[in-house]
């Protein structure tokens, strides 16, 4: 690595540990967990079956995902491409922070969503 890059890495894991801790929070989870308690219950049914409320419902959740991710990255100063590039730049570091990039992408997945939502639908019967 060349010393600017090297520092650019540097730079990069500090803000992905920031967002980590931040991610990790309990003020970040009650957020998700509020979404979760008032959404799992329209999911509650059988397994594999996916009605068009459930991708509207998936949308709000990523739309307030990244509303939170974009205003924790301002208010620390980072846009949103100075963001991902961080992310690109130690995606194959193969550490705890490369490690945390793959949870955060995991959790805007429908997959990962929809267990979300229907463990919080079978919390309520």
């Amino acid at each position: 690595l060349t010393k600017m890059s090297e520092e650019a890495a540097n730079q990069a894991e500090e803000m992905l540990e920031l967002l980590e801790e931040h991610f990790f929070s309990d003020e970040f989870a009650d957020v998700f967990e509020a979404f979760a308690k008032t959404n799992g219950p329209k999911f509650a049914g059988p397994e594999g079956e996916h009605k068009l409320e459930h991708m509207e419902i998936y949308k709000e959740f990523v739309a307030l995902y990244e509303e939170r991710l974009e205003t924790f990255l301002k208010e620390n100063g980072w846009t949103s491409d100075r963001f991902f590039e961080a992310c690109e730049l130690l995606k194959d570091k193969g550490d705890e922070v490369a490690s945390f990039v793959d949870i955060m992408v995991a959790t805007s997945d429908f997959d990962v969503f929809l267990d979300l939502m229907r463990e919080n639908a079978s919390e309520d019967e």
